[in-house]
């Protein structure tokens, strides 16, 4: 289990790098008293259809986040502008814990950046933050000892390779764009005005559909991301790269 630095993020780490996460999820779900699951009294009342007692929601609960509809919301403000670091998870596609198509979708504000990423589990990731030394990363050098928190490690893995994903927002036309994809090859990544562009479209959409081509396969991910007036606006205002937050015609 990875620590982050700025808070703990385990449920996304787990996803993205832990070998263990379905045994952590199946250990997750299962109550101690009798087997049965724990009433998930954390979840967003605004949405009841919503099933907040699935592993990956449980984890983000245990994590510390704040849910709004199918997004976890971590919040870390240590009170000035230059540490207050934002992450929103969108968790509708991560709903089986032995699901190989599953996926995240995540908005991250943090150093005054904002981001956009889209995480396949198709994708295998070729390095974890938080490797330590004995572990080398995919340029062939020795990651250094301590923890690395998911801002950090977005930060580091951003400029990479250039990737076409198209993506579909409810029933407007579908738009292509150009993704980076992450050093360690585990998912695609957008910056600032060009993740605010596609974040300010989602937040009051219902569903997103992702695709991006990987080889001679595609993937493809459909997320529901209601919630996201209440998720995402708080992600952009604090970072965003055109100071307007005013959300474009689809």
């Amino acid at each position: 289990m990875v620590r982050c630095e700025v808070f703990v993020v385990m449920a996304f780490t787990l996803f993205l790098f832990g070998g263990e996460a379905a045994a952590q999820a199946r250990e997750n779900a299962a109550s101690p008293k009798g087997g049965t699951r724990e009433a998930a009294t954390w979840g967003d009342p605004a949405y009841p259809d919503i099933d907040y007692s699935i592993p990956f929601a449980r984890d983000l609960h245990r994590a510390g986040a704040s849910f709004f509809g199918w997004w976890g919301l971590f919040d870390d403000n240590s009170g000035s502008t230059e540490s207050h670091d934002l992450l929103a998870v969108n968790f509708s596609s991560n709903r089986d814990p032995e699901d190989p198509n599953a996926a995240v979708l995540l908005a991250i504000c943090s150093g005054g950046n904002l981001y956009l990423g889209y995480f396949p589990r198709q994708l295998s990731p070729e390095a974890a933050p938080g490797a330590t030394a004995s572990e080398a990363n995919s340029t062939g050098e020795v990651a250094d000892d301590a923890p690395k928190d998911v801002f950090q490690w977005v930060a580091e893995n951003e400029k990479r390779a250039g990737v076409v994903v198209t993506f579909q927002i409810d029933d407007f036309p579908s738009k292509g764009s150009v993704w980076y994809k992450t050093h360690n090859g585990n998912g695609v990544i957008l910056k600032d005005r060009f993740a605010e562009d596609i974040i300010l479209r989602i937040e009051a959409a219902e569903t997103m559909r992702i695709t991006l081509t990987e080889g001679h396969r595609d993937i493809s991910s459909t997320f529901r991301v209601v919630g996201g007036d209440a998720a995402l606006k708080p992600v952009v205002e604090l970072c965003s790269p055109t100071g307007t937050g005013a959300a474009p015609a689809q």
